[in-house]
């Protein structure tokens, strides 16, 4: 009995082995950072004036339905609005 579990481990050990072989291949292999394509470049990096204004504009209007939906939210949830 111990040769036949001996042999059903090893088995299992080598069908391991071939899936993680496969894998392996099947993986893409990395590309240096040196040869990387870039996908903003420096030159296109710098932000206009306006941008940046609809950036502030965009963040403000998230903070503000972030902060009235979570009022709005517990108000409701402990009943604050209702008068007995």
């Amino acid at each position: 009995m111990a040769k036949d579990k001996n042999k059903k481990l090893a088995s299992v050990k080598d069908e391991r082995a071939v899936r993680a072989k496969k894998k392996s291949k099947k993986a893409k292999k990395l590309v240096p950072e040196t040869q990387r394509p870039l996908i903003c470049p420096p030159d296109k990096a710098s932000m206009k004036l306006w941008v940046r204004i609809v950036g502030y504009v965009c963040r403000a209007a998230v903070i503000f339905m972030a902060a009235f939906g979570l009022t709005f939210f517990m108000c409701d949830a402990l009943r604050l609005e209702q008068q007995e």
